[in-house]
């Protein structure tokens, strides 16, 4: 028997073999497991926003969340917070561009188009029915410090 050639591992050891070349291969396309759980959503919580219009500046909050393999969000205006639009959207990690559209009633369709830096969304609204880009900008909401 030559010194290169190895016998077959036995079966618990072909287990723990393949499992581990498994779990390997995962690791090279997947985001990372820590602790069990992977790691949250770069735009997961809320945000608070500038929307920057002819009429003045208008204020609110984002929500993202993740259901499933969906993003989702909700919008509301500080004039009325109690009655958010919903949307799903879309994050592309490579660019770090989030997208949607949601319908805002009164102003019809809003296509919404942000770039994450760091803790910041900035970009651009475009209000269909009149043609009109407005400029957008958007941190993330810090957290009640912990009593």
């Amino acid at each position: 028997m030559s010194d290169c050639i190895m016998p077959a591992p036995s079966g618990h050891l072909a287990g723990v073999l393949l499992l581990a070349l498994l779990v390997c291969g995962c690791t090279s396309t997947r985001t990372a497991v820590v602790g069990g759980e992977a790691p949250p959503h770069p735009l997961a919580g809320e945000w608070v926003y500038s929307l920057d219009t002819p009429q003045g500046s208008y204020t609110g909050s984002i929500t993202f969340s993740v259901e499933g393999d969906s993003l989702v969000g909700a919008i509301a205006m500080d004039m009325a917070p109690d009655d958010p639009l919903t949307f799903g959207a879309t994050y592309d990690s490579e660019t770090a561009e989030v997208t949607f559209t949601f319908d805002s009633g009164e102003y019809g369709l809003m296509d919404v188009a942000l770039t994450l830096v760091d803790d910041t969304l900035t970009g651009q609204q475009y209000v269909r029915d009149y043609s009109m880009h407005l400029d957008v900008t958007a941190t993330r909401k810090e957290e009640a410090p912990a009593q």
